[in-house]
């Protein structure tokens, strides 16, 4: 039956429909423009396209008042990623999945105090698609540490005050462990202050001081010893200035 309903798509169609098989729960025609526009589409025309999917019940609604968003029936996600892998396309679509995502965290991070409930609501949509993609980062290895470390450091915020601290913590822990052979960056040692101050809030002081370590090494390598000039784990110093001596 399936097979029948992929058959009667047009070429266009096929493909928006496999790659839209890579988003984990729901997702917004912004996320399926910014994902799936690539080689044999276009976005000006992907937002007719994703509607006749709609009208074929092939993408299904979501009755969500803060936005459109909508999603698949598993079975047939499940034959949209067949079809992904059957093209050669599952790669790159991982790749164009986690690129978003990666963005879309850092993007959320940087309104995150001007704007934090909206912020907050915006990644919780987006929670299982989070999860998705730096799963898939993570397991990657070193080919995709940094946008690993980029995507962990992004939501430490979103994992400490949203709720699921438990997450972060499983997420930080494999984070540390990931791209050890790969040079030191920006992105790796902001995810490994993360990590020892996520262990400091949760009083794991020995694990804390350990990663801390590891974050103070590669600052020191990427910016020499003005780098280890760095707050303590648990301690917020943008609040906290010397009062002059009177």
């Amino acid at each position: 039956m399936v097979d029948w309903s992929y058959d009667l798509l047009s070429e266009p169609e096929q493909r928006l429909f496999r790659r839209l098989g890579m988003f984990a729960g729901s997702w917004s025609l912004q996320a399926a423009e910014q994902v799936c526009v690539w080689d044999g589409l276009d976005d000006r025309n992907t937002a007719d396209l994703h509607a006749r999917l709609v009208d074929k019940s092939l993408v299904v609604v979501e009755n969500n008042p803060e936005e459109a968003r909508f999603r698949m029936l598993e079975t047939l996600r499940e034959y949209a990623l067949a079809k992904l892998d059957q093209h050669g396309e599952r790669q790159a679509q991982h790749r164009r999945h986690a690129d978003f995502f990666v963005r879309l965290s850092e993007n959320a991070a940087g309104g995150m105090l001007a704007r934090q409930r909206q912020s907050f609501a915006r990644l919780r949509r987006e929670h299982d698609n989070l999860r998705a993609a730096l799963r898939w980062l993570i397991d990657q290895g070193d080919s995709q540490a940094e946008q690993a470390w980029r995507m962990g450091a992004a939501l430490r915020r979103f994992w400490t005050y949203g709720g699921i601290q438990g997450d972060g913590r499983e997420w930080l822990d494999e984070l540390v462990s990931v791209g050890d052979s790969h040079p030191a960056s920006v992105s790796r040692g902001k995810m490994l202050f993360a990590a020892a101050n996520f262990h400091h809030k949760q009083a794991n002081f020995g694990k804390a001081g350990r990663v801390l370590s590891r974050a103070r090494h590669a600052a020191r390598i990427q910016h020499g010893p003005r780098a280890l000039r760095r707050p303590r784990p648990g301690r917020d110093h943008r609040h906290h200035r010397r009062t002059p001596a009177r």
